[in-house]
């Protein structure tokens, strides 16, 4: 099998103690241990390891930014109590504001000069995204020519079985719908953490999707799909 250089972009990341930092953690380290590089692209708002170097890179995001989260009242990010980063939910107007969601607006505009650049000097193979957040699968399309091979993967689905409650306008939501079937439509490859997720990519977008679900293992599962 040939060796890979691959760009992983995924907003939830060690030490984020989300569910979905643990997936691409794990595909990440198998992947080198399979002889291929992988570079991870991430937020800074959930601090970062000592084994960040060389291969985590962490780009700037409004969500830290003391100063927003005053005017926005937010909470600070870590507890003062543990020292532990504490997610809280997007104040309502800027959740409907925002399409696909409001980290295009806080993370995904601001990573995409990060992922050019990692890119151009890392001399990336395949960029894989991973959501949600479903803004994170723009970054590909931001890059136009620029944009190598592309695994859309999905841990929850995007209009099928959607997280978030309804848009508030018409427009938004024929927005999201576009969004999505252009994602569906440009990436080489859909990925599904479940089999009714790729199923649905394939079936209603007519994207080229695979399943692969967590817990996958290399030693037990050929499912994975290199560019």
């Amino acid at each position: 099998m040939s060796r890979r250089r691959l760009l992983v972009i995924t907003y939830f990341s060690a030490p984020d103690p989300a569910v979905g930092s643990a997936r691409w953690s794990a595909m990440s380290e198998w992947l080198r241990r399979s002889g291929h590089e992988v570079t991870i692209l991430t937020t800074s708002a959930a601090g970062s390891l000592p084994t960040d170097q060389p291969w985590t890179h962490r780009t700037r995001d409004l969500v830290s930014v003391s100063v927003l989260r005053r005017l926005l009242r937010r909470p600070a990010l870590s507890s003062a109590r543990t020292g532990t980063y504490v997610r809280t939910p997007a104040p309502r107007l800027l959740a409907n504001l925002a399409v696909p969601d409001e980290y295009l607006l806080s993370w995904v505009l601001g990573a995409l000069p990060a992922a050019r650049r990692l890119i151009r000097e890392r001399e990336i193979d395949c960029v894989v995204t991973t959501g949600p957040p479903n803004s994170a699968h723009l970054i590909p399309l931001l890059l136009a020519r620029h944009r190598p091979a592309w695994i859309a993967d999905f841990r929850d689905g995007w209009r099928f079985e959607p997280l978030r409650a309804p848009w508030p306008t018409t427009a938004q939501d024929r927005l999201d719908a576009a969004l999505e079937r252009r994602v569906a439509g440009t990436a080489d490859v859909v990925i599904g953490v479940t089999r009714p997720i790729a199923d649905d990519f394939a079936t209603r977008l007519g994207a080229r999707s695979a399943y692969v679900s967590n817990g996958w293992d290399p030693l037990i599962d050929e499912r994975m799909i290199m560019v």
